[in-house]
């Protein structure tokens, strides 16, 4: 152990800078052109996810000088729900930007392996460490002094090297299976707009959301359901449900949830004030959730969720959802709203046939996603001994 050394950040880096948004500086975003890249783009594992990206035009590209990434550049959330998460850019991203929101820390190569710091600084306890110094304000925040003064524990280039070796290739295969999840998905997107859209009889009835599902508004306080196993979600802009305390660093429910609202597997749920940055997510999973009470939760009759999620994903109806949520400058979308988005009725023989392809999919993704959960403990119970030098990779 000898040879390992703390050191701080900024002494390990050519620079420390960060990026610029353009709508601050009378620049726009585009519909297409280079990639811009937001704190929401991922995740506290680094993985970025390509279609959260926003556009900039190459003339936007060019006079943003400050925010044009390089490879091996590491992206660092200063502010807000996502501080401290951290992700590395590659090649396949390039050219692109970011806000002033990320951080940019470009090291010297010659001193430290860009991907054995990002493996430091995702060390969960450094993360709640930072959480925890960013004080209690709404809208917690690192400058860049500070991540600056962060201080990196490392041993020499070599061994730097082969810890980020052994720790990549865990990512590698936790990346493989989750590419193996978005093909399946894809598949499913394809089959369900053949059947669907392209496929679509013009006899099929002309019907609303509202004749297919219903609101839900039972509490919290009014269930069955023991207090101690509900768990509180968040709906986020994948169109998932996640558990609030898995997607962010700080509580952001409250702490008496009896008027929070009930959901059940397969029921959906949506921020009706926030429509235009999160989205209807749905629970997958057969236990009994809860959303905070300004949410608006709607239930699938049955056999109809799945139908309802990939419907959820086409252009057409996130076109209406904008033309129906547009009525205010901050976009909002009542329920009344969202039930009266038409869309044509199948056969249920079909829908039930398209179930059957999906539930099939879905036991494979379910197997994948267990075999990233093993992955992923193991990196993270690896990854502290690595970095303190108490597991030597020789050993």
């Amino acid at each position: 152990m000898t040879e390992w050394k703390e050191h701080k950040l900024i002494d390990l880096s050519i620079r420390i800078t960060k990026g610029t948004t353009p709508t601050t500086i009378g620049l726009k975003f585009s519909n297409s052109g280079i990639n811009f890249i937001k704190a929401e783009a991922f995740n506290y594992s680094g993985r970025i996810d390509k279609n959260s990206f926003n556009f900039i035009d190459e003339k936007t590209h060019d006079k943003l000088k400050r925010s044009q990434l390089e490879k091996d550049d590491i992206l660092f959330s200063m502010a807000g729900v996502y501080l401290g998460k951290t992700a590395i850019v590659t090649d396949d991203i390039l050219p692109a930007n970011t806000n002033q929101a990320l951080g940019i820390i470009r090291l010297n190569k010659t001193k430290a392996n860009p991907k054995y710091v990002l493996h430091f600084l995702r060390q969960p306890k450094l993360i709640q460490t930072i959480n925890l110094s960013s004080g209690q304000s709404a809208q917690p925040n690192i400058n860049l002094d500070e991540i600056g003064s962060l201080e990196i524990l490392l041993p020499s280039l070599k061994e730097q090297n082969t810890i980020s070796e052994v720790l990549d290739s865990i990512e590698e295969k936790i990346d493989l299976l989750f590419r193996q999840n978005e093909t399946l998905e894809q598949l499913a997107e394809t089959i369900f707009k053949q059947w669907f859209l392209i496929e679509a009889n013009e006899n099929w009835e002309e019907i609303n959301f509202g004749a297919i599902l219903k609101q839900v508004k039972e509490r919290i306080k009014d269930s069955s359901a023991k207090l101690e196993d509900i768990k509180v979600l968040s709906a986020v802009k994948t169109g998932q449900l996640v558990l609030s305390e898995d997607y962010f660093t700080k509580q952001v429910f409250s702490k008496d949830i009896g008027k929070y609202i009930v959901v059940n597997q397969f029921d959906f749920a949506y921020n009706p004030s926030r429509i235009n940055i999160g989205s209807i997510g749905m629970l997958s999973e057969n236990f009994t959730g809860a959303v905070s009470p300004v949410y608006v939760v709607v239930r699938p009759k049955k056999n109809w969720h799945y139908y309802l999620q990939f419907m959820l994903k086409q252009q057409f109806v996130k076109s209406t959802i904008e033309i129906y949520a547009s009525g205010s400058v901050r976009q909002s979308l009542d329920y009344d709203s969202f039930s009266k988005i038409e869309i044509k009725l199948p056969p249920i023989e079909k829908v039930e046939m398209f179930n059957n392809y999906y539930s099939d999919s879905l036991t494979k993704i379910n197997s994948n996603k267990k075999q990233i959960k093993t992955l992923t403990h193991l990196r993270d119970t690896l990854l502290p001994k690595l970095m303190s030098g108490e597991v030597r990779v020789e050993n």
